[in-house]
């Protein structure tokens, strides 16, 4: 069987309810074909070039004071707040982090997952 893939949705909400709430999709109107892991977002780089205790006091920044709980209560904003419309904050991982975007890329073959370096 050859099928197109028509569409991709970043979260099951939008499949589930989001688009169905907005009049943009009929229930069972899309099939799901693959669900994978929660991807995570993308990472913040900090450069080397910079001096290792200024790198440090921007990973400090970004993992204490880059989020919802520290931006509340510092009076930076107030009732529905988020860095970027839905995430609560930073936090450090390791590489193995965004092993489910490897995942996806070697599920998919996507040509966007192929390095162009």
């Amino acid at each position: 069987m050859n099928r197109t893939l028509r569409c991709v949705l970043p979260e099951d909400s939008m499949v589930d309810t989001t688009l169905i709430q907005k009049g943009q999709l009929k229930p069972g109107e899309i099939t799901t074909v693959l669900k994978s892991d929660i991807i995570p977002g993308s990472p913040v780089a900090i450069s080397t070039s910079l001096s290792p205790a200024l790198q440090a006091k921007i990973s400090e920044a970004f993992q204490t004071k880059a989020n919802v709980d520290y931006l509340k209560a510092n009076g930076y904003c107030s009732g529905a707040c988020t860095l970027d419309g839905s995430s609560w904050g930073y936090a450090p991982v390791n590489n193995a982090f965004y092993d489910p975007i490897r995942k996806v890329c070697d599920e998919t073959k996507n040509k966007n997952c192929t390095s162009t370096s």
